[in-house]
């Protein structure tokens, strides 16, 4: 069944109008044709009347300047057909995100309509460069962090990692640099390790373990974040909240010890000083190809729990940088078609009661969360999309998730994923239909999972999948693992 969410916009050129329109028509969504266009560019000016997509000659009149603008032209100018903003190339820069409430969406019958302008490049990003930069101790950069949440790093579009200890291994950066543990007893509520690996340390950080973040991989083997509560230098112990799975050969690493920034793209905040200590990747340029976002959400769209339906479309957009989640809906039934998700420290699209999800020709790279993440969503669908090299900074079981049993019949149709830290499809709940997708190179971090994984539910449809090195790790004994260890291609259980 066709989306009701989903109908394409008008063109602007006059030539490819009666091709459009037939298409429209076919549709049923005709009535687009008489909504009110407003134009965005990042020559305009928001005291103009953003009915033109350029300039006047006398400069009197143009396109606004800013998404901000057309949101309010959208509030007060639609019209019983809905509203469309026409974005022309270049970048918007929103370091505090976009939000889009209730009163912002539109209907089956009257969409919203965000889309670049016919091949435009536009790009809506949370990021912006972190300028005069300051020469610190053993070749390390400081520079001044601009209000806000907590930040996030980026260089080259790729999330930075905070200091750790051990460090990624450059030959093996998924499989290497780890602790170990040796020993493990609980008392208390609290878990007593012994450790290896911990020799090289520094000694001053072993003074700040307490409440440092942990990332362990117990035997389930998924990613677990939990902290130090204690910690013994003389011992070679660490404290942890007790908590299962966690034996000896687990893997470990500690996650933003300052005294630790000693590999290429580390860095640390000190909020405290109101700055960021980096050292910087090889080859770049921090005061060009460094930037920051401190947004949880670059673009976060809430409708009316009450009444779902109503969302708004995105076509032909890029939204990059996040210190959060790129697009965070929820109660709203929204479009993507054509548009690209990158450089976010969370998921690429989390949704929760998005009834009407439509997500289509898109592309998710460089996340540090799951592509698609689902919560209570019903009839969602994903098709036609890439993903690839999301899910390392987070603890997400796959690249496409249905989180949860109320999740019912998604269409995940003709997707391509690869490079993966885990899973490539998890689909929880019932009625969903997989179809023709093609994963390979997954689980590059994480044991068991595989390529589709339906945990329960009943009535799904799974069926010309292609899965191709589904990796996986299986301990072998004592520190050794096996990689791959044979995950599944498609895993039904119940």
């Amino acid at each position: 069944m066709a989306n009701p969410m989903v109908s394409p916009v008008r063109s602007q050129s006059v030539r490819r109008r009666p091709r459009r329109l037939a298409f429209l028509l076919v549709l049923g969504a005709w009535p687009l044709l008489a909504a009110p266009v407003f134009h965005v560019s990042p020559t305009g000016d928001d005291g103009w009347s953003g009915r033109l997509p350029a300039p006047s000659r006398l400069g009197g009149d143009g396109p606004f300047r800013t998404l901000e603008r057309a949101r309010q032209a959208v509030r007060s100018g639609r019209d019983a057909e809905g509203a469309q903003v026409v974005l022309a190339a270049g970048e918007y820069v929103l370091p505090e995100g976009f939000v889009l409430e209730a009163e912002d969406l539109g209907t089956p019958a009257a969409p919203i309509v965000y889309e670049a302008a016919p091949g435009a490049l536009v790009v809506l990003r949370g990021d912006r460069p972190l300028a005069a930069w300051r020469l610190g101790p053993g070749g390390s950069r400081f520079a001044t962090l601009p209000a806000g949440g907590n930040p996030a790093l980026f260089a080259e579009d790729q999330p930075l990692p905070l200091a750790r200890f051990p460090n990624r291994s450059p030959s093996h950066p998924h499989s290497g640099g780890f602790c170990y543990v040796l020993g493990a007893e609980a008392a208390g509520g609290t878990l007593f390790l012994r450790v290896a690996g911990l020799a090289g340390l520094a000694p001053g950080s072993w003074a700040g373990l307490p409440g440092t973040r942990v990332w362990v991989w117990p035997e389930d083997g998924s990613r677990r974040e939990t902290v130090v509560t204690a910690a013994n230098r003389e011992r070679g112990t660490l404290c942890l909240p007790d908590q299962p799975g966690i034996r000896p050969g687990t893997r470990l690493v500690l996650v933003g010890l300052p005294g630790e920034l000693d590999a290429p793209g580390e860095w640390f905040p000190e909020p405290e000083l109101a700055r960021v200590r980096l050292l910087p990747p090889e080859d770049v340029v921090p005061e060009r190809e460094v930037t920051v976002a401190t947004a949880p959400a670059l673009l976060a769209i809430r409708g009316r729990a009450e009444d779902p339906l109503p969302g708004v479309q995105f076509v032909g957009l890029e939204f990059r940088g996040s210190a959060g989640d790129v697009v965070r809906i929820a109660d709203a039934a929204c479009v993507f078609i054509r548009c690209a998700f990158r450089a976010g420290v969370g998921d690429g699209i989390r949704a929760e009661r998005a009834g009407g999800l439509h997500v289509e020709g898109c592309d998710f790279r460089r996340l540090g969360g799951a592509a698609i993440r689902l919560t209570a969503t019903r009839g969602a669908v994903i098709r036609n999309c890439w993903i690839a090299e999301t899910g390392f900074l987070q603890d997400v079981p796959a690249a496409i998730v249905a989180a949860d049993d109320v999740c019912a019949n998604l269409q995940v149709v003709r997707n391509l994923l690869h490079d993966l830290p885990a899973s490539g499809i998890l689909l929880r709940g019932g009625g969903h239909r997989c179809e023709g997708n093609w994963l390979h190179h997954l689980g590059q971090e994480r044991a068991g999972g595989g390529g589709v994984l339906l945990p329960g539910g009943a009535a799904n449809t799974v069926r010309g999948n292609l899965v191709a090195d589904p990796g996986g790790y299986r301990r072998l004994d004592g520190f050794r693992y096996a990689f791959p260890a044979g995950s599944a291609g498609i895993a039904v259980q119940g």
